[in-house]
């Protein structure tokens, strides 16, 4: 799976997760797009769809500030 494909699927998620529109780019916590809870629900979507482990102790606001970073992340765990 590529890059481009990682992105669109997370951007899927976190618009149906959340109700909100979102770029490649859009800053998700500043935002406030992205909570505590809707994090744990994409982590979960990330995790079945790419069977991939993203741990706890990574999950900070670095990794998962836009679609691009988080989907860099998940990439990084294939």
């Amino acid at each position: 799976m590529d890059l481009n494909e990682i992105k669109s699927f997370i951007k899927d998620v976190i618009e149906e997760s959340t109700g909100s529109s979102v770029e490649y780019d859009t800053m998700l916590f500043d935002e406030e797009i992205l909570d505590s809870m809707s994090i744990l629900y994409l982590i979960g979507e990330l995790e079945s769809k790419f069977d991939v482990e993203l741990p706890p102790d990574e999950v900070v606001q670095t990794n998962y500030e836009t679609v691009d970073k988080i989907a860099e992340y998940v990439a990084s765990k294939m």
